[in-house]
């Protein structure tokens, strides 16, 4: 496994009632996927996904898969609170 590079840890954006805001994840994605970045870690080291209930973690990485630059593969971090078969259930 090659895992030169930089993967920045994303941090989840959520919108004024507390919930996932999608849009402003894919927005922040487009945005790395201009960079030369190797990829990005999902539900990492930034603290949120700890809050986050198994099915928020699974659309964020859903989302993220979705929204990835073609040429890269995102590195999921699976957090305490995350899915353990995240990773099978949503291959990249």
């Amino acid at each position: 496994m090659d895992l030169a590079g930089i993967y920045p840890a994303l941090t989840t954006p959520f919108d004024a009632s507390g919930n996932f805001s999608a849009s402003h994840f894919k927005h922040n994605l487009h945005r790395y996927n201009q960079t030369d970045l190797a990829g990005y870690v999902v539900l990492g080291s930034t603290g949120e996904s700890v809050l986050l209930s198994s099915k928020e973690s699974e659309t964020i990485l859903a989302t993220a898969k979705e929204a990835r630059a073609r040429n890269r593969r995102p590195k999921p971090s699976l957090a305490p609170n995350a899915p353990p078969t995240s990773a099978i259930t949503l291959p990249w």
